[in-house]
């Protein structure tokens, strides 16, 4: 869920997330977006909302295993 992954990411970023619902893209500061298939963008910014992603991204899946 993109919104959820907005709130997370708002948590490490104070105001500086923006969710795009009708888009479902996220952007950080504005240099980084963050669509379903992944991260676009460069740079230690980059690097740490793509770590964040993953670790999202494997909880989720957990969450499905684990409801199926």
């Amino acid at each position: 869920d993109m919104e959820e992954f907005a709130r997370r990411l708002e948590e490490v970023f104070p105001k500086m997330v923006r969710y795009i619902p009708e888009a479902r893209v996220i952007t950080v500061l504005e240099r980084i977006r963050v669509t379903e298939r992944g991260v676009e963008g460069t740079g230690p910014i980059a690097d740490r909302v793509r770590s964040i992603f993953d670790k999202f991204v494997e909880e989720w899946k957990e969450k499905q295993k684990a409801s199926a």
